[in-house]
């Protein structure tokens, strides 16, 4: 079985993202949102929905193979990397991921996850949310692969 194309489109998550940073700062909540300003580069406001990329494989078979790149709640803080929109790990997706695997034949789980973790861009390792949402795409592949033969 081989992917014959990757696309990357971005989207919603079921949760939202938090400014830690302006929280911690004092930011006072007003229902379901906090009043004041960002302080963590990326965010637009305190509190804002979740964005993600659903990262798919076309299979040559005419499957399709899913994967959801997320960020955390906490984007920037603690160590985690920066905050993403969807748009931008569809993009970063489609720079990255698409040229790794379009054309490619469907491997082990292993084998393709080690040519996914060594995967850098502009210095450094891929976004966290990427990988992941690759990884499940990659996963999904390879059950499907499996379940085909």
């Amino acid at each position: 079985m081989k992917i014959t194309k990757v696309i990357a489109t971005p989207g919603l998550n079921g949760f939202y993202n938090d400014d830690k940073m302006a929280i911690r700062a004092g930011a006072k909540m007003d229902g379901f949102a906090y009043r004041g300003k960002p302080v963590t580069p990326g965010f637009r406001s305190i509190r804002q929905p979740g964005e993600c990329a659903s990262i798919m494989f076309m299979l040559d078979d005419g499957n399709y193979a899913f994967g959801d790149a997320t960020v955390v709640q906490y984007s920037a803080t603690g160590g985690r990397d920066a905050l993403m929109t969807g748009a931008q790990m569809a993009e970063l997706a489609t720079q990255t991921i698409a040229p790794l695997f379009a054309g490619r034949e469907v491997g082990s789980f292993r084998e393709m996850s080690a040519r996914l973790d060594a995967v850098e861009h502009a210095g450094r390792k891929l976004h966290p949310s990427v990988c992941y949402g690759a990884s499940q795409a990659i996963l999904d592949a390879v059950a499907r692969h499996a379940a085909a033969r």
